[in-house]
């Protein structure tokens, strides 16, 4: 499990590193730091300044409209869609509650 989540943060280390270098001027790109071991009195505070399960890890805003952008690193998320890539209920249901992303496809 280690492996996994080492894995997805070097690809979204990679991917803001990207975005710094060439991202375009009206695009605004930011991560969520959702993810991660808390202890339960960390978890309960976080909860309560609104930390919601399922929010896709980075969010990207241009022209008004929002992106969700989960990074997987699961072997089988290369053989897969969008409905079956290792996608969490809890993430489909934060993916489905973002108001801009209403009817359109999420990058998941």
């Amino acid at each position: 499990m280690k492996r996994r989540r080492s894995d997805e943060a070097q690809i979204q280390s990679c991917a803001m590193r990207h975005y710094r270098l060439r991202g375009a001027p009206d695009v605004v790109l930011f991560a969520v730091p959702n993810g991660g071991f808390r202890h339960r009195v960390e978890a309960a505070r976080l909860k309560a300044q609104g930390v919601t399960a399922g929010i896709p890890d980075l969010i990207g805003i241009r022209d008004g409209r929002l992106y969700g952008f989960e990074i997987k690193a699961e072997r089988e998320a290369f053989d897969c869609d969008l409905t079956s890539c290792g996608i969490y209920p809890t993430q489909k249901e934060a993916a489905a509650s973002l108001p801009a992303q209403q009817g359109e496809k999420n990058g998941l």
